[in-house]
């Protein structure tokens, strides 16, 4: 797990360097941003998928407590030491902020943070429960054939 969660911190400061400029200068997005969003999403939705597949129910106390001590640090941050924010930003909120501020038009606050963990967790919930649906009528179609 150590290897994904460096791939995964690596992955999430290059959409959010894409979308950092924005997000910084509480501009509006342009489609690159809103597009790299998407596609953010899209790969949590791909991680579930894959996280499924190998050791699923550590997977999920893995996905549980990465996307919990994320929202704890975005919180510590906002209210007690700055510093933290940022990176802790960079990773979370900062990659899908082009998408919800150019589809919704959500401004930067702590309801923005709590909601950008919150979809990205849910969508890689969505692509381990897709997968575990797809290995489960798997497994019972090669058992009544």
């Amino acid at each position: 797990m150590h290897k994904h969660f460096i791939i995964i911190i690596i992955v999430s400061a290059f959409f959010g360097l894409i979308n950092y400029n924005s997000f910084v200068m509480n501009s509006e997005p342009g489609f690159l941003q809103a597009f790299s969003s998407i596609l953010f999403i899209i790969l949590w939705l791909g991680y579930g998928m894959l996280g499924a597949k190998s050791h699923p129910f550590v997977f999920l106390f893995y996905l549980t407590c990465y996307f919990g001590v994320g929202a704890f640090l975005l919180v510590f941050g906002i209210f007690a030491m700055f510093f933290v924010y940022y990176p802790v930003a960079i990773v979370f909120t900062i990659p899908i902020y082009g998408g919800i501020r150019y589809f919704f038009d959500i401004m930067p606050s702590l309801r923005l943070e709590m909601l950008s963990i919150l979809l990205l967790y849910v969508s890689c919930l969505c692509g381990y429960l897709l997968r575990r649906i797809y290995m489960i009528l798997n497994y019972k179609k090669g058992i009544s054939s």
